[in-house]
């Protein structure tokens, strides 16, 4: 039993050498040039064989990818994204939101889009509950169950209003800063009032908007995005208090679901947002 196979296994080498041989003989005639030295030694490439092998490789992927960009062809993205984002954004031109969004359509015009505006920690728990596709904010504190990719920094600086008692003094000690009512956000997790060297605020608030509403009563000092307060600074209804110290930067960035199938929709989305 051990010779019939043994034999068997020797024909089939002999047959497959045979119809090798006879194939790239006539490869060889056709293109003009020997492939490969061939005999009892083995099988070796020639220099020319060498050349046609890479070429070969090269020709066998740019038929996959050939492959691969056919198979998309008369197919078009449709369906909802669903996307979420932290109040006040806009006016940040660090922002990838707009230019993607705006390439994304272009790209699938038929898919509806849909932006809910939500504190970071019900972004969060929008995402991973699935309400929502992607969402772009602040996370201090990831949670288990989605991934994180860091997209651009938001500067943010201590303000006062133009009729708060600070906006007249020419030098102002960190001691009369604490003195002050500070409105902090509460996602941001005691960041800001660290810089500040404090530990409790007079007023605690979830978004930005209610943050600067009461920046702007002349009654609290507060940490605000640059380029959200830029329109009050410029109308002089705004100042920044020692703008070469109190600042910091806050990590903005795109959450998705962690694991699973990503749909072509949220992939594509992901694609424009460079993540």
């Amino acid at each position: 039993m051990d010779n019939i196979k043994r034999h068997s296994k020797q024909l089939v080498s002999t047959i497959l050498w045979a119809t090798i041989s006879e194939h790239m003989n006539r490869l060889e005639a056709r293109i003009g040039v020997r492939l490969c030295e061939r005999g009892r030694g083995g099988f070796r490439l020639t220099e020319p064989g060498k050349q046609v092998h890479q070429a070969a490789l090269r020709l066998f992927t740019s038929v996959e990818d050939f492959r691969h960009e056919i198979s998309d062809v008369g197919l078009k993205l449709r369906g909802k994204l669903n996307i979420g984002i932290i109040d006040n954004t806009i006016t940040n031109t660090a922002s990838p939101l707009p230019l993607a969004i705006q390439r994304f359509n272009q790209r699938a015009s038929e898919v509806q889009i849909q932006i809910e505006v939500k504190p970071p920690l019900e972004l969060e728990q929008s995402v991973l509950h699935g309400q929502l596709h992607a969402a772009i904010g602040p996370y201090p504190l990831p949670i288990s169950g989605l991934d994180y990719h860091p997209l651009f920094e938001e500067k943010q600086y201590l303000y006062c209003s133009n009729n708060h008692p600070f906006s007249s003094l020419k030098n102002i000690s960190m001691k009369t800063i604490r003195s002050a009512c500070i409105v902090a956000r509460s996602y941001l997790h005691a960041a800001d009032l660290k810089v500040l060297g404090v530990s409790s605020s007079g007023a605690l608030i979830d978004n930005v908007e209610a943050q600067a509403m009461l920046i702007l009563t002349g009654q609290y000092i507060g940490f605000l995005p640059s380029h959200y307060a830029e329109q009050w600074v410029l109308k002089k209804q705004l100042q920044t208090l020692l703008p070469n110290k109190l600042h910091y930067s806050s990590s903005m960035a795109s959450i998705v679901k962690s694991g699973g199938f990503r749909s072509p929709v949220l992939q594509a989305f992901l694609d424009e947002l460079d993540v």
